[in-house]
């Protein structure tokens, strides 16, 4: 383990073998993917990691990744292509470290029965994908982009697992025991609570030693649970996971900035490397499974024959976003992520009920998208007074 520290001028006790040390900085970060690449079965079963079944059939290889089917799921031709799109876009630096496979998820698995229809999750150094990774399995559908920043997620899983001590380091202890989950719980303001009752104290930045051998009780501080995502705000290794699928999906606002910064000083890419050709969603937007009824009449004028995808989303009143501050967004955001104008969002007030109405067509790479937007503000004669609902066509 000493090979892990170097000392910067910060106190350090050294007890036996191990050195633990006060200050974050003193942390090198070492990726032990040569080891963790080439154990045996039997040695990842023996720490926790839940292993492919004896029914898995390799599929095909791309860049060096081995996708795998078995005998109760096996992968489509499109599926094969959608992976294989995704293995396509990884950053240079994450695919240096790749993942033994990804296998469609059985319940044959050995470990753990996992569900054919499940969306996605990682174990080790294996992702695993469900029915519902291609198709949805939250609220909606799973959109294009959607199954880019599941994936990215969980391939970020196997990332994290490639830090843990060669010694002590097993699927359960990632939160503690890997440390790139630990240097990034540190360095964004997660706490560990230390002692019981009077002697109980709470430990942040420098003052959080780095121990391969105890587990510590973190927590994000009240202050800090914006900066991340619900679910990323259920441990440190989520809002890791989080941190990186979000931005390398292109929504880096789905985060806080900090976050931002770190995912992309670890990768070593610019923000635009992610943003660029993607769809902008703001952080408050929800999706909705289909459009809201009686929005047929709105924005079927406009239809596109034969879409590669269509979406729907809406904002209700007490989100505190207006119309205008939504224009806004859309119309930066895209001439932000390099999009062609091809017909600027116009905003109109419809005569019979009184709703704003808008839509706007942009390109990126002979790909467009075209946005509906229905604005019920001040509109008469509506239940849902106050929200805005969007259509997001891409063909």
């Amino acid at each position: 383990m000493l090979n892990m520290f170097k000392k910067f001028g910060n106190i350090c006790l050294a007890s036996g073998t191990l050195l633990i040390c006060t200050n974050i900085s003193a942390i090198e970060l070492t990726s032990n993917y040569a080891y963790f690449s080439k154990l045996s079965t039997e040695q990842e079963t023996n720490i926790g990691i839940i292993t492919p079944p004896d029914s898995a059939e390799l599929v095909t290889t791309h860049k060096g990744i081995k996708i795998y089917q078995v005998k109760d799921r096996k992968f489509t031709e499109d599926e094969i292509n959608q992976i294989t799109r995704l293995i396509d876009v990884v950053p240079k630096k994450m695919l240096s470290m790749p993942p033994k496979a990804i296998i469609a998820a059985s319940k044959e698995t050995r470990g753990r029965i996992y569900q054919p229809n499940m969306v996605a999750t990682a174990s080790g150094p294996y992702i695993f994908l469900g029915d519902k990774f291609f198709i949805g399995g939250f609220r909606s559908k799973n959109t294009i982009n959607d199954r880019l920043q599941i994936f990215m997620h969980e391939y970020a899983h196997v990332i994290q697992h490639y830090y843990l001590d060669t010694e002590r380091g097993s699927q359960t202890t990632k939160k503690d025991r890997s440390t790139l989950v630990f240097d990034f719980a540190v360095k964004m303001g997660w706490a560990v609570k230390k002692g019981f009752g009077e002697k109980r104290k709470i430990l942040t930045n420098e003052e959080i030693p780095f121990n391969p051998k105890s587990s510590n009780s973190w927590f994000l501080p009240e202050d800090k649970e914006t900066d991340t995502s619900k679910y990323g705000r259920t441990n440190t290794v989520e809002d890791q996971a989080e941190s990186f699928g979000w931005v390398i999906a292109g929504h880096p606002t789905r985060v806080s900035k900090a976050r931002v910064d770190y995912v992309l000083d670890y990768l070593g890419e610019s923000l635009e490397s992610f943003t660029q050709g993607k769809i902008p969603l703001h952080k408050k937007f929800k999706r909705a499974r289909s459009k809201r009824r009686g929005l047929g009449r709105f924005f079927d004028e406009h239809s596109i024959d034969q879409p590669k995808e269509v979406n729907y989303y809406f904002i209700e009143q007490e989100d505190g976003i207006t119309i205008d501050e939504v224009l806004a967004f859309f119309s930066n955001e895209f001439k932000a992520r390099g999009f062609n104008v091809i017909e600027a969002l116009d905003r109109q007030l419809l005569a019979k009920n009184k709703e704003g109405y808008t839509r706007g067509i942009y390109e990126f790479g002979g790909e467009k998208i075209q946005i509906q937007i229905l604005d019920y503000e001040n509109a008469m004669n509506y239940r849902t007074k106050g929200e805005t609902a969007i259509e997001i066509v891409r063909f």
